[in-house]
């Protein structure tokens, strides 16, 4: 099964709407992975993390940057978006290319 290609259009704090900041011990800004596109590692499901390849435009992996989320306690999608909560954070994305 091909896996979803998603962009991550905004972050935030499990209310949903303050824009999720970055602690000190963590070496990243969420700021910076607004805007970038992922492939699923595996289906995205809850009770496990979510797990992201960033790619290219061309959908090639790079493989500096990754994506692995707390546990994931709820996913929401349409043919357009998909929400995924979990322990900690609100991740929305477009979905630019659905699993076939």
């Amino acid at each position: 099964m091909d896996k979803r290609k998603l962009k991550i259009v905004k972050i935030t704090e499990r209310d949903g709407e303050t824009p999720k900041k970055s602690h000190p011990h963590q070496d990243f800004s969420y700021d910076e992975l607004i805007g970038k596109t992922f492939v699923e590692a595996y289906e995205t499901k809850e009770n496990s993390s979510m797990f992201l390849f960033n790619v290219n435009e061309d959908g090639v992996i790079i493989s500096d940057l990754y994506l692995r989320t707390s546990y994931v306690v709820e996913v929401k999608q349409d043919d357009r978006s998909l929400v995924v909560t979990t322990k900690n954070t609100v991740y929305f994305f477009e979905i630019i290319e659905p699993n076939n």
